[in-house]
């Protein structure tokens, strides 16, 4: 496995990987309905619609250059009082528990530090305990608590990353 930028040309592979992620993640949190209606199609022309070069985009990539995780930044931040934000990070849930993840966050930290931030945010739904635990075990804070649609969320925070 290699970090690269993540491409335009990759959405499709991207929005496969965040529809199974979703289906395998967010099971008995968000409805089957909801789940089912997942289309990979609509994903990919949602990721290729918002593709903005000026924010960070990141793949982890396979032996032959295909993704198996990505993480998009949201710029600007949607938690006052954070530098940056990971806006989406996903994995193939086949690649769980590789490393493929902490890579992820690892370079997209890297390149928020280049660029002077000092703290970092990401969301996810309160009950995704599988998202909730990465975090923690990779230093995030539980900081604040929200809404997604109707769905309880959370927000961890890294109040130094150059310590990360």
């Amino acid at each position: 496995m290699r970090i690269r930028v993540a491409r335009a040309s990759d959405s499709k592979r991207m929005a496969e990987i965040l529809v199974d992620g979703w289906r395998w993640a967010y099971v008995g949190i968000i409805s089957d309905d909801e789940l089912a209606a997942l289309d990979v199609t609509a994903r990919m022309r949602r990721l290729e619609q918002l593709f903005d070069p000026s924010l960070l985009y990141v793949a982890a990539v396979d032996e032959n250059d295909i993704p198996i995780g990505f993480a998009i930044e949201t710029r600007p931040p949607q938690l006052p009082g954070y530098d940056c934000e990971i806006g989406g990070l996903y994995v193939d849930p086949s690649q769980t528990r590789s490393g493929v993840g902490r890579a992820l966050v690892e370079q997209m930290v890297q390149a928020f530090r280049a660029r002077g931030a000092k703290t970092m945010a990401i969301h996810t739904l309160q009950q995704n305990e599988i998202g909730r635990a990465f975090y923690q075990r990779i230093g995030g804070t539980l900081v604040h608590e929200d809404q997604w649609r109707n769905y309880p969320a959370v927000w961890y925070g890294w109040p130094d990353i150059g310590q990360f």
